[in-house]
């Protein structure tokens, strides 16, 4: 099934003859997926509920003045090397902490309403103190967000976070046609994220002797982005499972009285999910 159909059917068409379907049982696993009316989509993941202003180290004066006078914002939110916040065996400096906690609670204080946070985010890896390197071999891996999340620039996350609030006409001729600011941007998204991948395995077993799957079906809706494929996979009475076979192998499955039907949904933008409304499987006659 290929990503920006509409309604797709994904099937094998191979020693087909015809004849009634057997009941399928209920999904037996529903892997971050969920179900909304008649269809499954992906689960929800994490959802975009505010705006973090993240430092490494010491916040500048024009930084907190930033903090203090930005009203779109949630929470403070600093990295400190583990090599400084704790520079002997539980001896700790929390100096660069208490000095964005007086920040976020004297914003707290005279901004009624507001429940600004304070994020302290603890780095390991190449920043370990010395005298844990000498008693532990440190050893680590890591992952830099690139890898993990390419800016969605279709969704204008670039112009969203490379601008300031528009605080009047004056400023607002300099920012990018479309865009709307950070609040009202993230309400406009409704801050529904989800995940990126998840299965839905729904069984089949057949009333009469073994045979072989003559084809199995996916009714899906994939918008631009997303994917559907599946497998299906065989065994006769309590053997083990076969192999899973895509749709262009189902005629290599042997005979057999049960069968399995994975469907595997994909999205590269979390904003939208494809929607599965069934899953079928035809065995031959």
């Amino acid at each position: 099934m290929t990503a920006g159909g509409s309604q797709t059917l994904l099937c094998a068409m191979l020693f087909w003859g015809g004849g009634p379907s057997n009941e399928a049982t209920s999904p037996v696993a529903l892997t971050n997926v969920q179900r909304i009316g008649e269809d499954y989509v992906l689960a929800t993941g994490p959802n975009v509920e505010g705006v973090v202003l993240l430092k490494q180290g010491r916040w500048s004066p024009e930084e907190l003045r930033a903090f203090r006078d930005v009203p779109w914002l949630d929470a403070a939110s600093v990295r400190v090397r583990w090599a400084d916040l704790e520079r002997q065996d539980q001896q700790f400096d929390f100096t660069l902490a208490e000095q964005l906690l007086a920040e976020v609670k004297r914003y707290n204080e005279t901004h009624p309403g507001a429940r600004r946070t304070l994020h302290l985010r603890v780095m390991g890896g190449v920043h370990v103190p010395r005298w844990f390197e000498q008693r532990h071999e440190a050893a680590y891996v890591e992952i830099y967000p690139p890898d993990l999340l390419p800016l969605d620039t279709q969704h204008r996350i670039v112009e969203a976070f490379s601008f300031p609030e528009p605080r009047g006409l004056a400023s607002v001729a300099s920012l990018p046609a479309g865009f709307v600011g950070f609040r009202p941007w993230l309400n406009e998204r409704s801050r529904v994220l989800y995940q990126r991948e998840g299965t839905i395995t729904q069984r089949f077993r057949r009333q009469g002797p073994p045979a072989s799957v003559a084809r199995f079906a996916v009714q899906a809706s994939t918008p631009e982005g997303t994917s559907v494929a599946a497998v299906a996979r065989v065994r006769l009475g309590a053997e083990h499972w076969s192999a899973w076979h895509d749709a262009h192998h189902v005629g290599e499955l042997p005979p057999a009285t049960e069968a399995e039907v994975q469907a595997t949904l994909h999205t590269d933008d979390g904003y939208v999910s494809p929607r599965v409304r069934q899953v079928s499987l035809e065995w031959r006659q």
